[in-house]
């Protein structure tokens, strides 16, 4: 059993490659910021809620659409509704992310 490409039960609304793109996600921040190429700006702070509100939801949606499909051979909407729940999971995250970026990454003065 491959845990990667396995839907997830809608009860759970996160599955091993959300937590994966979300430890990447956080390991490249934590990187940058130590090389110094990521700055607390406003356009960092747009990238990074951009990131959270569309990008990895949609991303997210897509991946555990296609193990449903792969799986089970059918792609029925109503079926596949809770996946649509995931909107306000990564938000969440997203909200928890951004508050721990502002307390660690640096702080410059403008």
């Amino acid at each position: 059993m491959n845990i990667f490409k396995e839907p997830r039960e809608p009860s759970y609304l996160f599955n091993y490659t959300d937590i994966s793109m979300l430890i990447l996600f956080n390991i490249c921040v934590f990187i940058l910021n130590k090389l110094n190429f990521i700055r607390k700006t406003v356009l960092i702070k747009m990238i990074i809620g951009f990131l959270f509100v569309l990008i990895f939801p949609f991303i997210s949606i897509g991946i555990e659409v296609d193990h449903s499909v792969r799986k089970f051979g059918k792609d029925d909407s109503f079926t596949l509704l809770y996946t649509f729940f995931r909107f306000p999971v990564w938000w969440f995250i997203g909200i928890i992310n951004i508050a721990l970026f502002s307390r660690f990454l640096n702080n410059d003065k403008e």
